[in-house]
């Protein structure tokens, strides 16, 4: 036996079929008033000038970490690298040993300036610090470079979240990955960045005759005895004076003509 076909199930028919004139144009101006809400929606207005915000924000952040970065490094690594040389060719460490270290600053995976910087480190009788493996990998890229790559970064996630609107929809999934990817690399350039901020305190005794001492005036007493070209640490001012800490951990007080910060300050 067959079975009976089923009855067909009737479309539905338009809900405006069954109402009068008057009713649709009272349903079309509700669903233009709804229409109109959704668009003038104050909280949505709002989280819209809150993303187009946080866009500028960090695109701006971007920038300015760049140029503020890029201020402090007046010339290039091959610049210093011939002051050095000729700073060294003159026999004075400690100004040598600066321009070797900025230079190497600027281009950290450099061999010749870095065995430029360990002779004339070997010839002054200062030891060459042992790099950590962390350090090696920190210093794969130059600061400028991390910094940038994590700025560009936070401008590309802030985009791909706050301007979705402007992506097509066949790739936003892309998009989606393109973002995770991005935080990734800010995270992983952050995490540089901040395993490499102590540096930014770093500083050479340029002095050829520098003194370290137990209080910040010029009649007391040595605390230890610094050679022309050692790096040391800048901790604090106090007037003309400078609280230095040593690679050994010893700490002092030195006249701020004695040394010189690895990084120029910008001007």
């Amino acid at each position: 036996m067959t079975e009976p076909d089923k009855p067909e199930t009737p479309a539905p028919e338009p809900l405006k079929k069954h109402l009068t004139k008057k009713e649709r144009s009272l349903l079309t101006l509700f669903r233009r008033r709804a229409a109109a809400r959704r668009r003038n929606d104050p909280m949505k207005a709002a989280m819209n000038r809150a993303r187009r915000s946080l866009l500028i924000v960090a695109c701006a952040a971007g920038v300015t970490t760049t140029a503020t970065l890029h201020a402090g490094n007046p010339t290039t690594a091959a610049d210093f690298f011939a002051q050095a040389n000729i700073e060294a060719a003159a026999n004075r460490p400690g100004p040598a040993i600066l321009a070797y270290e900025r230079a190497q600053w600027l281009a950290p995976n450099d061999k010749t300036i870095a065995a430029q910087l360990a002779a004339t480190r070997g010839q002054a009788g200062i030891a060459t610090p042992a790099a950590t493996p962390l350090a090696r990998a920190t210093h794969v890229l130059s600061f400028d470079a991390l910094a940038a790559l994590a700025s560009i970064s936070v401008v590309l996630f802030a985009f791909i979240v706050f301007g979705t609107r402007l992506i097509p929809t066949t790739l936003r999934q892309l998009s989606r990955r393109v973002a995770a990817g991005s935080v990734a690399l800010a995270v992983l350039a952050a995490s540089a960045l901040g395993a490499r901020w102590p540096e930014l305190h770093r500083a050479v005794v340029t002095a050829s005759n520098p003194t370290a001492r137990i209080a910040p005036a010029e009649n007391a007493a040595p605390t230890f005895a610094p050679k022309p070209g050692d790096v040391v640490r800048a901790e604090k001012t106090y007037g003309q004076f400078v609280q230095v800490r040593s690679n050994d951990g010893n700490t002092g007080w030195m006249l701020a003509t004695e040394i010189e910060n690895i990084i120029p300050a910008a001007s």
